[in-house]
């Protein structure tokens, strides 16, 4: 997960991704181009977040509206082990700046169903770049 120039390994939606600094306090600035789409509608999304481990295991984001197209974000995750297994708790809350592309009554439908979607295969690329498998490429 903190392989962030190679996030597009875990999430189908990320075309590109970057480590664009480092704090010295150890918070990440990232940057996304996610691809989002609604029935025939796509669109390419730009984010950028500052990321921070909180405890080991435990991660925080925040978007930085500016620079994304949310106008805003945060995001908490903690990995936790059971048993022989990794749980992995999500806990994503955002905002979209109005792009005109969808409807505002629709954009909610949007988010709700793609990050239903996301969540599987999101935990899928994760044990794929775990176990080695090959992965997609982003824009490659």
């Amino acid at each position: 997960l903190t392989d962030y120039p190679a996030l597009y390994r875990v999430s189908p939606r990320i075309l590109e991704s970057e480590l664009v600094a480092v704090t010295a306090d150890g918070t990440s600035r990232v940057r996304t181009l996610n691809r989002l789409c609604f029935l025939a509608l796509c669109r390419e999304l730009r984010h950028v977040q500052l990321i921070r481990e909180i405890a080991r295991g435990e991660f925080a984001s925040e978007s930085v509206p500016a620079q994304s197209d949310l106008s805003r974000g945060h995001a908490r995750w903690v990995l936790s082990q059971q048993g022989r297994a990794t749980r992995l708790d999500i806990d994503f809350r955002f905002a979209m700046g109005s792009h005109g592309w969808v409807p505002p009554v629709v954009t909610r439908l949007i988010a709700r169903s793609a990050l239903k979607g996301d969540a599987q295969a999101l935990v899928e690329g994760i044990e794929r770049a775990v176990h080695g498998a090959p992965a997609g490429t982003g824009r490659d």
